[in-house]
C-alpha cells in the first residue's frame, strides 16, 4: 500500500506519496479556487550513489504547538544520510523546507531537483508563480537542462572537503509573494 501525505499552508500544498523505495512529492498552490501544479521533485534510481533528490524513505507526521504540521523525512544512498523537514504554517501559509546531508568526503551531487510548471519567474533567489514564491534561504539555487527545464537547491560548496565527514544543509521558503495584490474579503 503507498502512503500518501499532504500538507497544506494557505494557498500551498505539499504532497507525498511513496514510489519504489522512496518518497516523492509535489508542490501546489490554489488560486482562485483551482489547484495548480507548481513544483514535481525528480527522483533517482536505488543504485544512484548521487541520486538527483534526497532519496527519502521514511516518513513521519507531527503536530506541533500553534496548528503547525511537520512531515519529517530520512534516507539512505551509499555512505550518505538525508533528512527533510517541512513544516506547514497556516498563519503565514507558508511551508518551510530543510534539507540536511551527512556524508564522507567526495560527494559528487548533492540537492533537491524539480521539474516546474509552465508561467514561472525564474530570478535569482527565487521562482515566481501565480502570486506564490520559493525563496531561497540557505544555499544556492541554479536551473538546469535545455531552456532551464530543471531547478536545482543544494548546498553552498565553498570549501574542499577536506577528506572528512560533513554535514551540508540547504532550506527554502514556499508561500505568497510580497509583490502580489492583497487577498479581498468578499
Amino acid at each position: 500500500m503507498n502512503e500518501s501525505i499532504c500538507l497544506a499552508a494557505g494557498g500551498v500544498s505539499v504532497h507525498f506519496w511513496r514510489e519504489a523505495d522512496r518518497y516523492q512529492h509535489q508542490i501546489a498552490v490554489e488560486t482562485a479556487g483551482e489547484r495548480h501544479l507548481w513544483l514535481s521533485s525528480i527522483e533517482g534510481e536505488a543504485n544512484d550513489a548521487w541520486p538527483p533528490s534526497p532519496p527519502l524513505q521514511e516518513l513521519h507526521l507531527e503536530d506541533r504547538p500553534g496548528g503547525k504540521q511537520v512531515a519529517l523525512l530520512v534516507g539512505r544512498a551509499g555512505r550518505a544520510h538525508w533528512s527533510l523537514s517541512v513544516e506547514a504554517d497556516g498563519a503565514h501559509e507558508t511551508l518551510l523546507f530543510d534539507v540536511a546531508c551527512r556524508t564522507q568526503p567526495g560527494a559528487d551531487r548533492l540537492g533537491s531537483s524539480y521539474r516546474f510548471a509552465n508561467g514561472c519567474e525564474l530570478e535569482a533567489e527565487r521562482v515566481l508563480f501565480s502570486c506564490h514564491e520559493l525563496r531561497l534561504l540557505q544555499g544556492e539555487m541554479r536551473f538546469e537542462g535545455a531552456e532551464a527545464a530543471r531547478l536545482l537547491i543544494g548546498p553552498l560548496r565553498d570549501e574542499p572537503d577536506a577528506g572528512k565527514v560533513r554535514t551540508f544543509r540547504w532550506r527554502y521558503r514556499i508561500g505568497p509573494a510580497n509583490a502580489c495584490p492583497p487577498k479581498v474579503e468578499a
